[in-house]
């Protein structure tokens, strides 16, 4: 790391800056937007189960599924992906479970439901041994459960289809030394029948004795589009990097590429994706002669690893890679490691590891060439929403 720095920015460049990551969140909500269907307000009744749960007076209130046990839950379906299914049970909390484990499904809310020949169906549903019903605007649709792809909840309202988190942690010392740290770690996180869309942010400022010593943000916006169970498109991808002591005043990296779902369990989720792009860097100084600005084509790898280890132990892994072409020398490197230990219904206790590396870093003005790797640690807690 670079030593101490003046930390005075030039307004006209600090809002350019903020313009950037402005225009690139505004265009991914939109293109996720544009994959979002329409869905009933009011639901007609759901079809009835031969077999129908206890307590008939509040079958209309809660989803119920019955296990192959013979039990009945009630409370919320969360979603169902392959044969990861995840229930909000009223006394239980969360679960999740396999989809073999399910005989039963009673369930007269708004959810949407995705087949395998990329149908979309919402309404009421009921799903009995081989078979499942759902009450759509055409009227009742009745398909095998072994065509069902996914179940994504909610519908009335626009806030049904997101969820996110924020974790945060700060450090104060004071006497000989005076030093703060603050770091900021959040994603938001919307998901249909067709797609997914995430945002995540991760900033980290530090001064030691009044001078600044760290300061650096990213944004990572990532939209896919299902094309079968295994298979998806991802039409929007973009990195946004603001780094002072890695002499980066904004690297933007615009890119598309196609992914594939390599492991999708009840609790193992692992994804990839190749594809190519742009990257644009803005050093915040440069020697006399070598500009200030670079262009380059990229190619762009990047992978995401989540497993739920334990019931309160869950592990969140991401990696992504940019080879710039032709000259691969330049290639940058990001991983993120967040181990979260759940310590009630959403609050987390977040330990976090991020590893950077850039293949040739720019010396900037005063002769000081950053180094190639920085290292992160961080204890923080998070909210989760």
């Amino acid at each position: 790391m670079a030593g101490t720095r003046d930390t005075r920015l030039d307004p006209r460049t600090s809002a350019a800056r903020c313009a950037v990551l402005a225009i690139g969140l505004v265009c991914a909500l939109q293109a996720q937007w544009a994959f979002a269907g329409s869905l009933p307000v009011e639901p007609p009744a759901p079809p009835k189960p031969t077999d129908g749960p206890p307590g008939p007076s509040e079958q209309v209130s809660y989803d119920w599924i019955r296990l192959t046990s013979g039990e009945w839950l009630k409370g919320e379906i969360l979603r169902l992906r392959e044969e990861s299914f995840e229930f909000k049970s009223q006394d239980l909390s969360k679960l999740v479970l396999k989809w073999s484990k399910i005989d039963a499904i009673h369930s007269p809310l708004l959810h949407t439901y995705l087949f395998e020949d990329m149908l979309i169906v919402s309404g009421p549903a009921a799903m009995q041994g081989a078979e499942i019903q759902i009450e759509g605007h055409a009227g009742v649709v009745k398909r095998a459960r072994k065509e069902l792809l996914s179940i994504v909840p909610g519908g009335r309202s626009e806030w049904d289809y997101w969820d996110g988190k924020l974790s945060a942690n700060l450090g104060l010392t004071s006497g000989n030394t005076q030093q703060l740290e603050l770091g900021a770690n959040a994603f938001l996180r919307r998901s249909t029948a067709l797609s997914r869309f995430r945002l995540d942010y991760r900033g980290n400022l530090s001064r030691v004795d009044g001078s600044e010593n760290e300061n650096n943000h990213r944004i990572d916006e990532k939209l896919d589009v299902l094309f079968s169970r295994r298979v998806f498109f991802t039409p929007l991808q973009f990195e946004a990097l603001i780094d002072r002591f890695q002499n980066i005043d904004l690297r933007a990296t615009p890119s598309l590429s196609l992914g594939y779902q390599l492991l999708d369990r009840p609790d193992l989720d692992w994804s990839a994706n190749l594809g190519g792009g742009f990257q644009y860097t803005r050093f915040d100084s440069t020697l006399p002669g070598d500009s200030q600005s670079r262009y380059r084509g990229t190619l762009v790898f990047s992978s995401r690893f989540e497993s739920q280890i334990t019931e309160q132990l869950d592990l969140d892994a991401s990696f992504g890679l940019s080879l710039p072409v032709p000259e691969v020398a330049g290639v940058t490197y990001h991983f993120l490691s967040t181990l979260s230990i759940e310590l009630t219904d959403i609050l987390d206790l977040d330990l976090a590891f991020v590893w950077d590396r850039v293949g040739e870093p720019a010396t900037a003005s005063d002769g000081t060439r950053p180094k190639r790797n920085d290292f992160r640690t961080s204890v923080g807690i998070g909210v989760e929403f």
